[in-house]
């Protein structure tokens, strides 16, 4: 006799009524009183038809109730190859995508040496030394980029470049040049370019600071947290600690970039884990709108790895800081935990992610 089991769905309740949110769709739903039945009592252990016909009692419906549940994959048959969480998606072959943000990698020098790093640490990736890799690109090579970027975005209105490194700053005349080009060639062809960057935030002065904020350049600074944290892994080459050069300088950005928000990107390390001390000091102390957390990316058996038994004191944090974010919202509070104000937007618009990177999906880098 067929088993029904619990499949890609997690059940909550709101306002005192049930809602499921179906994992593969990314689809919210409120359930009926069968439907909420059926979810509760397959979430323990398998269970047959007549079980769950009376777990819930006489209905006309059931099989259709199953049935339906089944086509949105909430539950499943026992042992069908559905159920198989090694079973491979089905892919869908792609149609003609328009591009709509173009990242330029413009350097892969830093001024900085972290030692978490993929281009100065251990993991280091980019061969710059043996001539394999310009250390700087080209303004030419930034303008064909543009022009691929525009011609290839289709009926978009709007396009999108984002400007990274290296130290992006590095290459400040490329990306002044760059900007003023891509403008120019965008109102030509009737569309907007909207501009972004990441830095370290060491090379900010004056002038770049009222270049960036009278052109509404979106500004992400890479930054730990206090100083003790930052100073832990990102260091200039001689090992000196940047948190008393960058704190000031961030400071002044925010006071004067007001046309867009500034966001902080902090990565976590095995010995910088205390998420709640670095969002209260990034946003209280320093005054970033906004603060996203974001795992090292390494190999396991660095010092700075994440173990598994640190993934889950990570999540544990953001689950307590996700709890302040919910506090201040019901109190009508700005909360800048990106990491939840992002994925809130992806719930309630629908978003399913089939593919775990957007490269090539609209989206573009280009190197050196």
């Amino acid at each position: 006799m067929t088993a029904w089991v619990a499949r890609e769905h997690h059940r909550f309740e709101a306002a005192g009524k049930p809602f499921v949110y179906l994992v593969p769709s990314a689809a919210i739903f409120e359930l009926d009183a069968a439907s909420d039945t059926i979810l509760r009592t397959v979430s323990t252990r398998p269970h047959t038809r007549d079980e769950l016909s009376a777990a819930i009692g006489a209905d006309a419906e059931l099989d259709a109730t199953l049935a339906e549940l089944a086509r949105v994959r909430a539950i499943g048959e026992l042992n069908a190859p559905g159920n198989d969480v090694t079973t491979q998606p089905k892919i869908i072959p792609l149609a003609p995508f328009p591009l709509t943000t173009m990242v330029l990698n413009v350097t892969n020098q830093c001024n900085l040496s972290c030692e978490y790093c993929y281009e100065y640490g251990e993991d280091k990736i980019v061969d710059t030394e043996n001539g394999k890799q310009p250390k700087f690109m080209s303004e030419e090579t930034a303008r064909q980029s543009v022009d691929f970027m525009l011609r290839e975005s289709g009926s978009n209105k709007v396009a999108h470049v984002t400007f990274f490194g290296g130290e992006t700053l590095l290459n400040f005349p490329v990306l002044k040049k760059t900007i003023a080009y891509a403008r120019a060639r965008g109102a030509e062809l009737g569309k907007e370019v909207d501009f972004s960057l990441t830095t370290n935030a060491t090379l900010l002065k004056p002038d770049i600071i009222e270049f960036l904020a009278d052109q509404r350049v979106g500004v992400t600074i890479s930054i730990d947290g206090p100083k003790d944290v930052q100073d832990k892994f990102r260091v200039f080459h001689n090992g000196t600690g940047s948190y008393d050069i960058v704190a000031p300088k961030i400071k002044e950005l925010l006071k004067r970039h007001r046309s867009r928000p500034i966001g902080a990107r902090v990565t976590l390390t095995s010995g910088t884990m205390d998420v709640k001390r670095i969002y209260q000091h990034l946003t209280e102390e320093i005054g970033f709108w906004e603060v996203g957390f974001a795992p090292v990316t390494t190999s396991p058996n660095r010092k700075h790895a994440i173990s598994e038994s640190g993934y889950d004191e990570m999540l544990g944090q953001f689950r307590d800081l996700a709890y302040d974010f919910l506090e201040a919202s019901v109190a009508n509070r700005h909360h800048g935990f990106s990491n939840v104000k992002e994925t809130i937007e992806e719930l309630h618009k629908g978003v399913s992610k089939a593919f775990p990177c957007g490269a090539g999906l609209g989206l573009l880098g280009v190197a050196t």
